[in-house]
């Protein structure tokens, strides 16, 4: 791909092999080897051939993609992928051989430094030194590891399914601090206030390294690296439990596990139909309790898919004869970042998508966790146009829509509409949710 660039950079558009009349259009080529490569990353961004994220294939795949668009949105989530996998030495699996790639995949950064005496400036803000005095060879720490500058600041360890809660800080500056994340990501299900708590229940394990942003009173700024570690939760599996009411409900799996529909709503005294949305092909999946073959033929007849599992981070209805409680087991959550642009399961431009996520988020939140980057402070992204959840008591729909929330209209629309205020309520892991990508129109199918 590197090389394919290269050509149609010094104007190449196609080429044909000796003796052959067909012709390769290099610019078709380079897509559809994108396309490819972006179909193998990971949900943790990654890529690789087999289920874990291989260091190598990451950053081999990232340079190819560079090497076509350096703003492939698949780009950032790799790149956080790398800087998570990165040892405690420095290196990536003690290999020279990885570590050399990983490390060609990162732009060159240059830190300021007025003085021009080879420390940055925002080394110096956190000793509280001006930025304009000379001071190699006196900082205090000067060629040393400085925690929050070139190694983490360590926080608290956090655990799958505690709360947590940890109180970050800053010095050097004329309190008040106020914070907020730079760069990086903070474990699934945990949020950072602008007071520097970072509170929730994380929903997934692993090393997670970030960089927040402290503010003073006096609007000076600084950037702090941080790293917190999330152990997983015990064996046994996490139990997921839905609450269904009479009628249709719509449901999610925010688990990273798939559903037997079968195994759970197979009871036709309890369950009428179950129904899901493919988005890939416009249609509706079907299953029904009634018929000895789940209703295969009848969905095949009337041009439905046949319904047999839901997936991780689908939604889901279900038909049923009365209030029950259902209670599957699962080994992890699905987070919100996957159903970004470049993510596993992205949303697809211009339809519906009924999903579910496990990180259990106000809509508002969903909305921010799609940006590539963390937004600023007070910016609402426009990630996608709507996103509707339904309520099996009241029988009327929830509503919202990132556009409203940014002009201050959202809570006069909901009500002239007869909706449903979401308020503080958070799109549990049980819960389905359509989402219309930008540009879909019309409610939802």
């Amino acid at each position: 791909m590197i090389l394919l660039s290269k050509l149609v950079s010094e104007g190449a558009t196609s080429f044909a092999c000796p003796g052959e009349s067909a012709s390769y259009s290099l610019p078709g080529m380079m897509t559809n080897a994108v396309t490819f490569l972006v179909s193998r990353q990971k949900s943790d961004g990654g890529f690789s051939d087999t289920d874990s994220s291989s260091a190598l294939d990451t950053a081999l795949a990232v340079k190819a993609i560079q090497a076509v668009d350096s703003n492939h949105p698949s780009i950032s989530n790799a790149i956080n992928y790398l800087l998570s996998s990165q040892s405690a030495n420095g290196s990536w699996h003690n290999d020279p051989l990885q570590t050399g790639f990983a490390l060609a995949t990162f732009a060159p950064t240059v830190l300021v430094s007025s003085a021009n005496d080879g420390v940055p400036d925002v080394v110096k803000s956190i000793l509280n030194v001006s930025p304009t005095t000379v001071s190699r060879g006196y900082l205090s720490g000067n060629g040393l590891s400085l925690a929050g500058v070139n190694s983490p600041i360590l926080l608290t360890p956090a655990a799958v399914g505690s709360p947590y809660s940890y109180n970050l800080g800053a010095s050097g500056g004329a309190a008040p601090y106020s914070y907020g994340l730079a760069g990086g990501m903070l474990p699934a299900g945990l949020s950072l206030a602008a007071s520097g708590a970072i509170s929730g229940t994380p929903v997934v394990s692993g090393t997670f390294n970030f960089t927040y942003r402290a503010t003073d009173s006096q609007q000076k700024v600084v950037f702090i690296a941080a790293q917190v570690q999330v152990a997983a939760a015990p064996p046994g599996g996490t139990p997921l439990t839905w609450n269904l009411a009479v009628g249709y409900n719509l449901l999610g799996n925010g688990g990273a596990s798939a559903i037997d529909v079968s195994a759970f709503f197979g009871d036709p005294n309890k369950y009428d139909s179950v129904w899901k949305w493919v988005t890939a092909e416009n249609r509706w999946a079907f299953y029904t309790p009634w018929f000895s073959d789940g209703g295969e033929a009848y969905a095949k007849t009337y041009g439905y898919a046949y319904l047999s599992a839901i997936n991780a981070g689908e939604g889901f209805w279900v038909n049923a004869y009365s209030g029950e409680t259902v209670q599957a087991s699962i080994t992890g959550w699905i987070d919100s970042a996957v159903f970004r642009q470049g993510g596993i399961y992205q949303l697809w431009p211009e339809r519906w998508s009924l999903v579910a996520t496990g990180d259990d988020r106000t809509p508002s939140d969903f909305n921010q966790a799609l940006s590539l980057m963390p937004p600023e402070p007070g910016v609402i992204p426009l990630n996608f146009q709507s996103l509707w959840a339904w309520s099996a008591t009241e029988l009327k729909w929830y509503y919202y829509a990132p556009n409203l929330e940014q002009s201050g209209g959202l809570g006069a629309y909901v009500d002239s509409h007869g909706y449903l205020h979401f308020g503080v309520n958070t799109l549990a892991p049980t819960t389905g949710f359509w989402v219309a990508a930008n540009g879909a129109g019309g409610p939802p199918p």
